[in-house]
């Protein structure tokens, strides 16, 4: 398990999870590590700690340890070392919201 955010705006918590993932022998992973880890979900929990919802994120393209709340969302990075798109000059995120159904 890795981080649990809470957001006031929307009165939930976010729990970051990371699966179960198998690393390959004799490479670095501290870049990875750092901006956190290739495959992740995050559950929705209210402030009982009941289950709302969960969303699983593609692998490779989002820094789970690089994230923010604003009144208008949860924002996550997309500067992730393994992204195709990365760029070592900018510092991108991208708004999630949250959908009550």
């Amino acid at each position: 398990y890795g981080n649990l955010i809470y957001d006031k705006y929307r009165k939930v918590y976010y729990r970051f999870v990371y699966p179960e993932t198998e690393l390959e022998a004799g490479r670095n992973y501290m870049d990875v590590w750092q901006l956190g880890r290739s495959k992740f979900t995050v559950i929705i929990l209210d402030k009982s700690m009941n289950i709302l919802g969960e969303t699983i994120f593609p692998e490779n393209i989002y820094a789970s340890n690089l994230f923010f709340i604003r009144e208008d969302g949860l924002y996550l990075s997309t500067s992730f070392v393994k992204n195709p798109n990365y760029d070592d000059d900018k510092l991108c995120f991208r708004r999630f919201d949250l959908i009550r159904q």
